[in-house]
């Protein structure tokens, strides 16, 4: 387990600083410029996330090693390419990441004991948030040599994981009664989380940051951002899956994340980066929740049906802000708003209370 979140911290480190390079490396092409490589990546990770949950019950390891190997080829692409590649190269990009990130997840999950999921699940979270929050600082103080450095070392994490996959056992899951909401309020946060995140946590927001404050110091705030994130995750999410088993360890950092988001788009430069602060803390706490409350029934089925709402959402997100610039901003937040209230009722249905996912014995 410990080589799996060190692999984690590394990985995403890397992999985000890939992202976060390449976007501060070409700043000035504007926001529909960023917009449309968000919509790009999203659209790459959701193509895959779902399939890649799933092949982790065949295949292991190694379908996280193809993904390492994957994102060590594109971060080659983005150091060597024009700007005018970036689109192609961001999709390439989602793929990889779909490949990679969603198969970790679960790879982590299912060699891990029902009472310590929760746990795990935070420090899952915790660990690559931590990484994003050092990728922000180090693709914006240095962009292209940042490129360089993180493709060898998801090179590096390929190798070692092709290497380790074999010895990766898989623990049954043997305990009921934990809160587990059944998929569709599953789906339908995953899609809010999504689209969230693509406003606070994607090169949409690397922009407007950049704009108001600069490179270097739109990257030195998106870092505490992510550092919060990481915090919140680890700190507040384990203690209310693991004490308290009720549905507000769900709808607590939910509404965390739709009011902090509702004022991105404040006049004042300064509210709008304390809301970025406040959106990613509670959007990380968030996701790692929502992943460790997928621990009934088919845990990698589960995985991947949040990884796979979480990148529709994005792709809904990059697209609505692509065509309508600033307004579609408060389009994605609004639409947020609905379907996290029509989730509420469903989450606190009898399946979700006993525990057995809502969805027979496949968990979906």
């Amino acid at each position: 387990m410990k080589g799996l979140l060190v692999a984690t911290f590394l990985g995403v480190l890397s992999g985000v600083t890939l992202r976060t390079g390449s976007a501060f490396k070409e700043l000035d092409e504007g926001l529909s410029f960023m917009a449309g490589l968000a919509v790009a990546f999203s659209l790459g990770r959701a193509l895959v996330s779902f399939l890649s949950s799933e092949a982790v019950n065949k295949y292991g390891g190694k379908v996280t090693a193809s993904g390492f190997a994957a994102l060590s080829a594109i971060g080659l692409g983005y150091y060597l390419a024009p700007p005018s590649a970036y689109p192609a190269l961001r999709l390439l990009h989602g793929l990889a990441s779909g490949l990679t990130w969603p198969s970790m997840q679960a790879l982590v999950m299912m060699s891990t004991k029902d009472h310590e999921r929760a746990r795990v699940s935070s420090l899952y979270f915790f660990v690559g948030n931590a990484g994003a929050s050092l990728a922000y600082l180090i693709g914006a103080l240095a962009p292209s040599e940042a490129l360089l450095t993180s493709s060898l070392t998801l090179l590096t994490l390929s190798i070692y994981l092709f290497k380790e996959s074999d010895k990766i056992k898989f623990v049954r899951r043997t305990k009921r009664g934990l809160f587990a909401p059944p998929p569709l309020p599953l789906l339908m946060m995953a899609i809010s989380i999504g689209m969230l995140n693509v406003l606070v946590n994607s090169e949409i927001i690397m922009y407007l940051m950049g704009s108001a404050f600069g490179r270097w110091l739109s990257g030195a705030l998106l870092s505490a951002a992510s550092a919060a994130g990481s915090a919140a995750s680890y700190f507040a999410g384990r203690a209310l899956l693991d004490v308290r088993q009720s549905p507000a360890s769900l709808f607590l950092p939910a509404a965390g994340s739709l009011v902090s988001s509702s004022f991105l788009l404040h006049g004042d430069p300064k509210t709008g980066a304390a809301s970025v602060l406040f959106a990613q803390g509670f959007l990380a706490w968030w996701r790692s929740a929502l992943t460790a409350a997928a621990r009934a029934g088919d845990v990698g089925k589960r995985i991947g049906l949040i990884n796979l709402g979480r990148d529709l959402g994005n792709v809904i997100g990059g697209i609505t802000v692509s065509f309508f610039g600033t307004f579609g901003i408060l389009m994605n937040i609004a639409i947020c708003y609905v379907l996290t209230a029509t989730s509420a009722p469903l989450t606190l249905s009898e399946g979700a209370r006993k525990g057995d996912g809502g969805g027979g014995p496949a968990g979906i």
